[in-house]
């Protein structure tokens, strides 16, 4: 995603990027590569002048990362709650280019414990830089399971879930792209990335306008219950 996104944005100084859900730099999980070091990658490679931000509450991971950036001038690492980034970027000049991602494993909300996506501040940044892309990795299942939940429990359920097709006008980002569903392990992940200028397709690799009937089809599939997700997991899988 971060790749797509380098390819689309057009920039004559320095590209700022922040990663929300930082984490150590490698997806244990799945023994991968994580945000950080997959952006750095791409960052050499295709960007003149950047500088990224990365932030990591918990202590381990955020050393992890460190140790794996290696001390590079222009990354630095932050233990601190994701909804200070703002403070940064209050800081930037007032047409900044450059990236905001979020990979909260889960879906863009807030928890009531302050768990999660700073949704707010995420807002008020595009709000108020419109060649920053906003860049999304959400998952289908856990969006799903807590949308049961808010109908079950609405005393227990988390604050407001935002459907796919609301986070353009949400985040003040009309154009821009969203991914083919992929599916790992017991999860089904969808990414977006959203913008305030118009950009073309990139369906031959996965990628659709927002508008398109492929992202209409998507935006259909995420609403569909958990059981009928299950089902279309799994037939995913087997073609």
């Amino acid at each position: 995603m971060f790749s797509i996104s380098m390819r689309i944005v057009e920039y004559s100084d320095t590209y700022y990027h922040f990663d929300l859900n930082a984490g150590s730099g490698w997806n244990d999980e799945y023994g991968v590569p994580g945000t950080p070091l997959v952006f750095l990658e791409l960052a050499q490679k295709h960007l003149r002048r950047w500088k990224a931000m990365f932030f990591e509450l918990d202590n381990t991971r955020a050393s992890e990362l460190e140790m794996r950036l290696r001390g590079r001038p222009n990354c630095r690492v932050e233990m601190l709650d994701n909804r200070h980034f703002m403070e940064w970027a209050k800081g930037l000049p007032p047409h900044a280019v450059g990236s905001i991602v979020t990979d909260p494993n889960g879906w863009l909300y807030r928890s009531r414990t302050g768990a999660g996506s700073p949704v707010a501040e995420i807002i008020d940044c595009c709000a108020r830089f419109l060649d920053m892309d906003l860049i999304m990795n959400l998952n289908l299942r856990h969006y799903r399971l807590m949308r049961g939940d808010l109908k079950a429990n609405p005393e227990k359920a988390h604050r407001r879930l935002y459907r796919l097709e609301e986070m353009p006008k949400l985040f003040h980002r009309p154009h821009g792209l969203i991914s083919d569903r992929s599916n790992h392990g017991h999860g089904q992940f969808v990414r977006m990335i959203l913008r305030s200028r118009k950009t073309k397709p990139y369906d031959a690799m996965g990628w659709h306008l927002l508008d398109s009937p492929e992202a209409k089809e998507i935006y259909r599939l995420a609403e569909i219950t958990t059981e009928e997700g299950d089902v279309a997991h799994a037939v995913s899988r087997a073609i």
